[in-house]
C-alpha cells in the first residue's frame, strides 16, 4: 500500500511541477507552408514589414520557467504548423498558486483540476492548486 501512495504521489507531484502544454491558433492570414518552430522568433515590438498569419494560444498546466518554457515552445510550434516566422506577443499570464489543507480519515488521494492532495491513516491532507500559464500572440510571417 506504502508503494502504491508513493507512486501517485511522485506522479502527482511531477504533474504539478511540469505540466503539459497544449494551445490553440486560429488562422487570419494567408496561408503557408510549415516551418521548423525553432525557427519561430518572438517579438515584443512589431518589425517594419510583416503579414499576419493567425493567433495562436498556449496553456501550461505548471508554474516556474519549465512550464513557461513549455508553453512558449508550443506557441512557437502552432505558429511554424501555420508558416508563421515570428510571433508577436501579446498577453502573458504567468498563472496563480494557492495552498489549501485539511482532515481525512482513512487513506485517500485526490486529483482535480491541477489540485492533489493525500492523506493516509488520518490526519492532514495539503493541496496546491495552480492555474498555470497562459500566453497569446499574433502569428506574423517577416520576409527574409
Amino acid at each position: 500500500m506504502n508503494r502504491i501512495k508513493n507512486v501517485l504521489t511522485i506522479t502527482a507531484l511531477a504533474t504539478l511541477l511540469f505540466g503539459c502544454a497544449r494551445g490553440t491558433h486560429i488562422a487570419t492570414g494567408k496561408k503557408r507552408p510549415p516551418l521548423k518552430p525553432e525557427d519561430v522568433i518572438l517579438y515584443q515590438v512589431q518589425p517594419s514589414k510583416f503579414a499576419f498569419v493567425g493567433i495562436v494560444n498556449s496553456h501550461s498546466s505548471g508554474k516556474g520557467q519549465m512550464s513557461m518554457d513549455a508553453s512558449v515552445q508550443k506557441l512557437k510550434a502552432h505558429a511554424a504548423k501555420k508558416g508563421a516566422n515570428g510571433i508577436l506577443i501579446g498577453n502573458v499570464d504567468p498563472g496563480r498558486e494557492s495552498t489549501s489543507a485539511g482532515f481525512a480519515s482513512g487513506s485517500a488521494f485526490a486529483s482535480s483540476g491541477g489540485s492533489y492532495g493525500s492523506a493516509v491513516g488520518g490526519g492532514s491532507a495539503f493541496g496546491v492548486t495552480s492555474s498555470g500559464i497562459y500566453l497569446s500572440g499574433k502569428a506574423i510571417y517577416v520576409e527574409p
